[in-house]
């Protein structure tokens, strides 16, 4: 798999399955990509893709490979640029009750910011948790889980 050149970020959603984070946008020729990181908190049950794991265009992405860093430097580097359309597509905002109580920092980060901020932020989230040691030892986990 060829990784574009540039990058830039349109869009972004944040599930509430144990946080999968899915950033869109497109590339130095207009063309569309997605990269998400599948959630990383439960170690079983059902999700979009491997637990814990980063995908680029749906494709799993090999653990500290080349394309890996290829990957994170292209989020590193990327413009963000919100199209309205696109965020309004991924999901509808919801009107919280004045009466919620949200006891999770990522979910109220998501809530309390704009949309550019919500791309940055959840890019930031998916560059720190790749880099991380805990990514590692979650998808041995999950292997460990799978029984594979």
């Amino acid at each position: 798999m060829a990784t574009p050149k540039q990058l830039t970020l349109h869009s972004s959603a944040y599930c509430l399955d144990g946080g999968t984070v899915l950033l869109t946008g497109t590339d130095e020729d207009g063309r569309a990509h997605a990269v998400m990181l599948v959630q990383n908190r439960f170690p079983g049950g059902n999700t979009c893709g491997i637990r814990g794991r980063l995908y680029f265009d749906d494709e799993l992405i090999p653990l500290r490979s080349d394309l890996e860093s290829e990957v994170l430097a292209l989020l590193r580097a990327a413009d963000v640029r919100c199209i309205p359309e696109a965020s309004e597509q991924a999901g509808e905002r919801v009107q919280l009750s004045p009466n919620a109580l949200i006891l999770g920092d990522d979910i109220k980060q998501v809530l309390s910011r704009g949309p550019e901020d919500n791309i940055r932020g959840l890019r930031d989230q998916v560059i720190a948790t790749v880099e991380s040691p805990a990514y590692l030892s979650f998808a041995a986990e999950v292997d460990r889980a799978s029984g594979g």
